[in-house]
């Protein structure tokens, strides 16, 4: 009979940022894991990861049949690591996890593209030092937003991506590019991102209600934020034509002068070029 301990087994602290991680995102593979570590050894990112799942911080999804062989092993918490998080990161909300097999494929996919998405971002920033934070639902609370259920992703950034987009393309040297941004970027004008990601199967009457949320979040959030930008990741472009009418609709419909934008793109878009670049559709990239 197995003894019940609370004694988490030993972990090391590699292996703890390694926690830290799939609790931000939820579903990680090894691929993305190791990129956001920074690691340039697989086969030590492996051996942790090994170690973790033998341990029961984390489950394992591979397939081991052709050609679904060829895919990364994906990783999420298991009761132990569940047990980790809510006594070290986040106890209020960490025992949603214990229900991660029951995940499907589309909230499995979503967690993939919001990990995508980071390192993306952290890639194109980090040379101007242009990102405050990225924050997941998961890291959200009630002093970050206003309005439920939260966003996918609540994203900072310290200026345009117009302008991170154009060094990112011209590749200007690092000190012309921080002298130059340095010029452009007035002080508290930062740029918050609500990121929306869209299933397939949300019905119309669901983005309706969203946007009147958005709307009435500005009514009472007001000019706080210098600019505030809700982005919306549709499956395809009938359904963003149809998001685009109605919130022109809406906002001319409203008595209110509202400090929101909206911007609307495709999830083959965002996928493809990631969130810093030209592929949103409705407001303007300052």
């Amino acid at each position: 009979m197995k003894t019940w301990s609370y004694e988490l087994p030993y972990i090391s602290e590699k292996q703890k940022e390694i926690l830290n991680l799939i609790h931000k995102f939820r579903f990680l593979n090894r691929i993305q894991i190791q990129t956001l570590m920074k690691h340039k050894d697989y086969k030590r990112i492996n051996v942790w990861l090994k170690n973790l799942v033998e341990k029961d911080y984390l489950y394992r999804i591979y397939e081991r049949k052709t050609p679904f062989n060829l895919q990364p092993a994906v990783y999420f918490l298991a009761p132990t690591g569940v047990r980790f998080v809510r006594w070290n990161i986040d106890y209020d909300t960490a025992h949603k996890f214990y229900r991660e097999k029951e995940r499907s494929e589309e909230f499995k996919n979503k967690c993939s593209v919001i990990a995508n998405l980071y390192i993306d971002t952290l890639r194109k920033t980090e040379d101007l030092n242009a990102l405050n934070f990225f924050k997941t639902k998961q890291e959200l609370n009630e002093d970050d937003v206003l309005i439920k259920p939260f966003p996918d992703c609540l994203i900072s950034l310290k200026t345009s991506p117009a302008i991170i987009d154009y060094y990112v393309k011209k590749k200007i040297k690092l000190t012309t590019a921080l002298t130059k941004l340095k010029k452009q970027v007035k002080e508290k004008e930062d740029y918050l991102y609500f990121l929306e990601l869209i299933g397939e199967k949300t019905p119309r009457y669901y983005l309706r209600y969203r946007i009147q949320q958005y709307v009435e979040y500005s009514d009472y959030k007001g000019a706080t934020a210098a600019h505030t930008i809700i982005l919306f990741v549709l499956p395809d472009k009938q359904m963003e034509k149809f998001l685009l009418k109605f919130i022109k609709q809406k906002l001319e419909e409203t008595l209110f002068e509202h400090h929101l934008k909206f911007a609307t793109t495709t999830i083959d878009l965002l996928q493809n070029a990631g969130m810093i670049a030209g592929i949103w559709t409705g407001a303007s990239e300052e």
